[in-house]
């Protein structure tokens, strides 16, 4: 069973360069994603469509956390432009990823008060 670990960005070079931080330390690029501006026609209606409608990224932060307001957490922080970057990962390589994702700069929404 796979893991899901997600990192918030400031932009989409930092967020880029974590899918790509990830992909190089061996996690198959199919399994890295990056939301955002430029990942989504249009980043408010698609992710609110993912976390309202069932699509993946709503499956994906409900299989993490299953709470609602860390899913809104999610959501208004693509609204407010920044990126999330979302990795599937076996349950061993959970503890690095997260590593690597906030040393690549992630923002821990979890404290910081603009998200809570």
């Amino acid at each position: 069973m796979r893991h899901t670990v997600i990192g918030v960005f400031h932009n989409d070079a930092l967020a880029e360069e974590a899918r790509n931080l990830l992909v190089d330390w061996g996690i198959p690029s199919d399994n890295v994603f990056v939301h955002g501006a430029p990942h989504a026609t249009n980043q408010s209606s698609a992710l609110r469509s993912n976390i309202s409608g069932e699509r993946p990224v709503k499956r994906i932060f409900r299989s993490l956390i299953g709470m609602d307001d860390q899913e809104r957490n999610y959501a208004e922080a693509v609204d407010d432009g920044e990126y999330i970057v979302v990795a599937e990962v076996d349950p061993d390589r959970t503890d690095e990823v997260s590593h690597l994702l906030d040393d690549s700069g992630a923002v821990d929404i979890g404290l910081s008060p603009r998200f809570n």
